[in-house]
């Protein structure tokens, strides 16, 4: 099959800095896009599909909701450990109580 070559030029040294084999059995992870989140809804599966979400913080979500009762306010997911201004610039869109 072919190959994926990626080379690295530096003045007059040249590097190979990774060579794969690419057929049909690469693993290529498909992406889902969200339209919307609940965030006192969703469970963690749902949760993982906001970009930049792994399981650790969708756990935090619900955690927080758990402790504190349902978000009042898309803002709130502020006060969640490990979520921050850019997250939530980036996803508000996204987000629904």
């Amino acid at each position: 099959m072919y190959k994926l070559l990626l080379v690295l030029v530096l003045g007059s040294s040249l590097f190979t800095a990774y060579t794969a084999p690419v057929n049909a059995a690469t693993k290529v992870e498909k992406t889902t896009i969200v339209e919307s989140v609940n965030l006192n809804k969703a469970g963690i599966d749902e949760l993982r599909k906001i970009r930049g979400l792994g399981a650790t913080k969708a756990q935090a979500i619900i955690d927080y909701r758990k402790a504190n009762g349902p978000f009042t306010d898309v803002k709130q997911l502020l006060n969640v450990k490990g979520i921050g201004e850019k997250f939530l610039a980036k996803n508000a869109k996204l987000l629904s109580i």
